[in-house]
């Protein structure tokens, strides 16, 4: 929650300044300009905000009980191959792990992605998927990580994707953007005219 609240907060303030900017008609000459600078700064705020809000999730799911679970069906969604269900062939390309696993007596069924990455070219995650599926196949034991407030909650990783680090880089990149082209542009209209 702190990053995400350092993050809103930063995009915010960067916000003002920008509208302040504007509101000096700084940019009376480029309108698009400022709007296509403004609208940079949201959205980086945004992305930086929900993928902040996603690390700080990670934090408490961190702190969630572990226990063995049982690999039940292992396959790959997304791709046409006989024995896939006609709704997981319109899906993105991904490893699909059901897992079994018990608390206190009580038998839990759940599905992962493993955290397999749903973009780039369709060659790379099919390599991925098929790496993961091998690697865990039916009948593998492996650690299950679940809410104990509500054990059908689960995951069979308990850190934050490795995406969620690569949003909020994207993120910052491009807030610096945006605060150096809305300086570049302050200083050419600070310049004095010859008259």
């Amino acid at each position: 929650m702190i990053f995400a609240a350092i993050s809103l907060g930063l995009g915010i303030i960067i916000g003002l300044i920008a509208a302040r900017l504007i509101g000096k008609n700084l940019f009376k000459n480029a309108p698009i300009f400022s709007m296509l600078a403004t609208l940079i700064i949201i959205l980086a705020t945004c992305v930086a905000f929900y993928n902040g809000k996603k690390l700080d999730d990670s934090r408490s799911i961190s702190k969630w009980l572990k226990i063995r679970g049982t690999i039940t069906k292992s396959e790959i969604q997304g791709v046409n191959a006989p024995g896939v269900e006609e709704e997981l062939k319109k899906s993105a390309i991904l490893p699909r792990l059901t897992y079994e696993y018990t608390v206190d007596g009580k038998l839990y069924k759940a599905v992962s992605h493993y955290d397999a990455p749903g973009f780039g070219p369709r060659s790379s995650r099919i390599d991925v998927s098929v790496k993961i599926v091998k690697s865990l196949p039916v009948g593998t034991e492996l650690d299950v990580w679940y809410n104990p407030e509500n054990p059908q909650e689960s995951l069979l990783k308990n850190k934050a994707p490795w995406v969620v680090f690569v949003r909020i880089g994207i993120a910052m990149i491009l807030l610096a953007i945006a605060i150096v082209l809305l300086l570049c542009r302050t200083k050419e209209t600070d310049v004095p005219s010859e008259a």
